[in-house]
């Protein structure tokens, strides 16, 4: 949608609406009624000093482009969670730009469980003291079996050093990409191998000359430093592909009117970097040993880490855990990317995640 709609307006909700089952090429499986009121719920219960607008498909959120699903979803939550005790507690994490998407993935995991067949009751924020002080995670389930203390993490790895290098570098190419005479018919494409042996800023320009000699033969690939590059003809298909896993970046030319952000032809340069995964497991360690702190060792405990792409769960989970070596009254590690998450329980905790959790529970 081109046009510019206030998420505080009635109108302008019923005017979005008014475009079920697809809006934004998401399709929707609730009725227009119900996709209302979980914008209502998201407006009226979010800071009212919070921008809502949208355009082009997207929400800016505190320097995060959100999407009209995304405040639908959180509305959906919203209704679902509003008669748990100490709701407002959930609230509360919203009104601080920093902790806004960590309240909205804590939303996404109490929903989850308040969702779950077994859990009879679900309290925000309840106070316990773990290594002698008062600690508050952030929610406690209540089932037939037992009490579960939930700790949710966010890795944030888009704030990790790593992420913030990759984005200066591929800023540091742009610059001398616009500084150059490179024609306007033709995109870079840089792929970061490995470890830097030449410093980016006397490696970029040399990048840029070398890239504008292979534009004047037609396009092509060449390697330089630890870069690989490639140019292609703007009317050619992305050569990066963009479902590999690890950063990607891209620079948008905006040719005066709204354009996807995977559209070659308006794609100057793009940026990718795959050796990350590390980095994730090494986030996710740190994440794990902070949630811990919010934990008594003497009262079953599940930890939920979110922003982690679940292609490095699968592959490298099994191993990890064992290293990570969990205590016992850890009973539950979940592993969310989005809406779907990877669960790993230890065996001896099966039985009682399973009665616990009912049948929302899948290994």
């Amino acid at each position: 949608m081109e046009a510019v709609f206030d998420l505080r307006n009635p109108s302008d909700r019923e005017r979005i609406a008014d475009e079920l089952p697809v809006v934004d090429e998401i399709q929707y499986s609730i009725t227009k009624e119900q996709f209302l009121d979980a914008l209502d719920a998201a407006v009226d219960l979010l800071p009212q000093n919070l921008p809502l607008q949208y355009r082009y498909g997207m929400i800016p959120i505190h320097r995060t482009a959100g999407r009209i699903y995304t405040l639908v979803k959180l509305g959906l939550w919203f209704r679902s969670l509003s008669g748990c005790e100490r709701f407002v507690s959930l609230l509360k994490g919203f009104a601080n730009p920093t902790q806004f998407w960590d309240a909205y993935f804590e939303a996404r995991v109490a929903a989850y469980f308040k969702s779950a067949p077994g859990i009879h009751a679900l309290l925000f924020s309840p106070e316990v003291v773990a290594r002698g002080r008062r600690k508050y995670p952030d929610f406690l389930v209540t089932s037939a079996v037992g009490h579960l203390l939930v700790e949710c993490k966010q890795l944030r790895f888009s704030e990790a050093k790593v992420s913030r290098k990759f984005r200066a570098d591929v800023q540091t190419i742009e610059e001398a990409r616009t500084r150059s005479d490179w024609p306007e018919e033709y995109c870079l494409e840089v792929e970061f191998l490995g470890p830097q042996r030449e410093m980016l800023s006397t490696l970029a320009p040399k990048l840029i000359a070398a890239g504008i000699n292979v534009a004047r033969e037609g396009g092509g690939s060449f390697e330089i430093g630890n870069l690989r590059a490639s140019v292609r003809h703007r009317d050619t298909r992305f050569q990066t592909d963009l479902q590999r896993r690890g950063l990607h970046s891209a620079v948008v030319r905006c040719p005066g009117h709204a354009v996807s952000l995977a559209d070659p032809r308006h794609t100057p340069l793009r940026a990718y970097r795959g050796d990350v995964d590390r980095k994730y497991l090494r986030l996710l360690r740190a994440a794990i040993n902070d949630a811990r702190k919010q934990l008594p060792p003497d009262q079953n405990a599940a930890i939920c880490i979110g922003d982690m792409p679940l292609r490095v769960a699968t592959e490298r989970l099994d191993l990890f855990i064992k290293e990570t070596d969990l205590p016992r009254h850890i009973r539950l590690l979940s592993l969310w990317e989005g809406n779907t998450a990877k669960m790993y329980v230890p065996e001896d905790g099966s039985k009682f995640v399973e009665q616990l959790l009912g049948t929302a529970f899948e290994r």
